[in-house]
């Protein structure tokens, strides 16, 4: 799967979880309120109940009166005394009702300011929604049908529902025509680059193929040619059919980096083991340029990576170094600095640098500076390109950049 691709997708569940979080959320704060707002109706009844039992001086006689004024017609009313006992109910005879000190409403108000419950009564079967507060020396209860009026006024309103279900369709459409139009257009840039790479392979391939025929067909064509002509058509085509294994070496990791990283198995390396082995390797042409190399690096860098492509990396830089900085240079390869996840190095060299609108092209694939020069050093083209995937790969960076006295430095990290 595309890294865009990915990418989309965890936004498009991100929001969608985002969304569903938000909806649910609102919904139960909508039901909260709705609750409150009943609470607060069945609380004006309590405290109007409560001084109205004070005026009468408790003559439960004058209650039915009252509740005759109540806007709410089904509304039951009970007063319980503090042992539990129900001194007064609106819709039950009192002396059948058994102890409330134990109902869920009375012992909730004893905890707090109020209680409340939904259950069936056990009196007269009907389901209630009981609302309980404590009042001086009794407790006041008032109870409403748990019927389809109340539940439909205590449900949320759907509407915030519907608008998010909509803005979610919408942002996903969007979603699906971004991805659509992302595709399309990822797929024509690597249409695109596949193309100019075939295009470049095919060239650079061309020169070393040619090169190998001339030789061969010169050799063919002159069987009585002498013997040190002979040895140097031989080493020329031993020298081209080395470039070209190089050429075709270099475009099978640069594949097998872009392509599928996950053919490099990663282990603890030790970063100045291999960074010696590669100055061991590059010893003789170093010496042939008198350049010298020196290594400044701390002992027992580890970290976690794959051998060949951490090799890769300081052999293509000291190699770059070595063909191009001039004769006389002297290369360093510093540990600049570490932290919790990654480590530091800098290749640099003093020798002849590099103009400053060629350092951002450094990476590209068959990017050359001196097309020539570089070709008659046995240069592929795809180093310091392999050096960039390389350190992606070890999911660092890496930049290039002129030495103010002379010379050329790469700066990259690496994870620990």
């Amino acid at each position: 799967m595309k890294l865009y691709t990915k990418l989309l997708l965890s936004y498009s569940v991100l929001f969608v979880v985002l969304m569903v979080s938000v909806s649910l959320f609102q919904y139960g704060r909508e039901k909260e309120f709705r609750r409150e707002q009943l609470n607060t109706r069945l609380e004006a009844y309590n405290d109007i109940i409560y001084h109205n039992l004070e005026l009468i001086s408790g003559d439960m006689f004058d209650m039915d009166s009252l509740l005759n004024l109540m806007p709410d017609t089904a509304l039951r009313v009970s007063v319980i005394d503090k042992a539990g006992k129900v001194i007064y109910d609106s819709s039950a005879d009192i002396w059948v009702i058994e102890n409330h000190l134990s109902r869920e409403e009375i012992v909730e108000s004893n905890q707090s300011e109020f209680g409340w419950s939904v259950r069936r009564s056990t009196t007269d079967g009907v389901e209630y929604y009981y609302f309980a507060q404590r009042l001086g020396d009794v407790y006041v209860r008032t109870a409403l049908p748990y019927n389809v009026t109340l539940v439909s006024s205590l449900e949320a309103n759907m509407d915030f529902m519907y608008f998010f279900a909509i803005a979610l369709l919408v942002v996903m459409i969007l979603l699906f025509v971004i991805s659509d139009r992302l595709s399309e257009s990822v797929k024509n840039n690597e249409v695109r680059n596949r193309r100019e790479l075939t295009q470049n392979v095919a060239h650079e391939l061309k020169t070393p193929v040619a090169a190998i025929l001339g030789y061969m067909e010169s050799l063919i064509s002159n069987p009585d040619i002498d013997r040190d002509k002979q040895n140097f058509f031989i080493e020329r085509t031993y020298h081209q059919s080395q470039r070209l294994a190089a050429l075709l070496e270099d475009i099978s990791m640069l594949n097998r980096l872009t392509d599928s990283n996950k053919l490099y198995e990663k282990e603890d390396i030790d970063v100045v083991s291999v960074v010696y082995e590669v100055m061991r390797d590059t010893s003789e042409a170093a010496a042939k340029r008198n350049v010298k190399v020196d290594i400044l690096l701390p002992p027992n860098i580890i970290l976690h990576g794959n051998r060949s492509l951490l090799y890769s990396i300081f052999r293509n830089l000291i190699d770059n170094s070595i063909a191009y900085a001039g004769e006389g240079v002297i290369v360093e390869v510093m540990h600049s600095h570490s932290d919790s996840q990654y480590h530091y190095f800098t290749v640099r060299d003093n020798g002849v640098g590099v103009a400053t609108l060629h350092l951002e092209h450094l990476f590209e694939r068959f990017y050359r500076i001196d097309k020539g020069r570089s070709r008659k050093l046995g240069g592929t083209g795809l180093g310091l390109s392999i050096v960039k995937n390389a350190v992606l790969f070890h999911n660092g960076k890496i930049k290039a950049k002129s030495v103010p006295t002379g010379g050329l430095e790469f700066d990259f990290s690496l994870h620990r």
